[in-house]
């Protein structure tokens, strides 16, 4: 679980992609990770415990198409008030 509030792990989520993992086969040779990202936001955070959960996915496949896939599920929590802006 991680709090909108925190701007620096928030940060660090979003500089994560292909080159974030590394994958070799049995050849010793390197594999070029898939890489994807799903955002999914809640109706009720209450009901959920989270606001946004975000699913990190890294899929490897070797020449022989033999595969592997990581995932790292995210929860992110508003703990953010809301900001009054105009007041007449």
């Amino acid at each position: 679980l991680i709090y909108l509030s925190d701007n620096g792990m928030l940060a660090k989520l979003n500089t994560l992609n292909k080159s974030s993992i590394e994958a070799y086969d049995q050849c010793d040779d390197q594999i070029i990770p898939e890489f994807s990202v799903s955002s999914y936001f809640t109706t009720d955070c209450q009901e959920e415990g989270y606001s946004e959960r975000r699913i990190y996915s890294w899929l490897m496949m070797d020449i022989c198409g033999n595969t592997t896939e990581v995932n790292y599920t995210v929860d992110i929590l508003d703990d953010v008030a809301p900001v009054l802006i105009w007041c007449p």
